[in-house]
């Protein structure tokens, strides 16, 4: 994992917490101080890598897989 793929995450993590629900994407491109275009590709990779869920065609869900799983029943 990448440190930017790692702040993300954390960022993501840390935002579920505080807010119990998830960032929008430009909430990750401002917590980086990148732009939202290369914030997706950072979701994207850990999309792929395991790391989060993001469900396809809704706004703001991004979910860490842990939270995702324990909202689901799943552990």
């Amino acid at each position: 994992m990448t440190e930017r793929q790692q702040q993300a995450l954390s960022f993501v993590r840390r935002f579920w917490e505080e807010n119990e629900h998830s960032p929008s994407y430009r909430d990750v491109a401002d917590a980086l101080n990148t732009h939202p275009s290369n914030a997706h590709r950072i979701i994207r990779d850990l999309l792929k890598d395991g790391f989060l869920y993001v469900p396809p065609g809704r706004a703001r869900s991004i979910y860490p897989l842990e939270i995702w799983q324990s909202l689901r029943g799943k552990s």
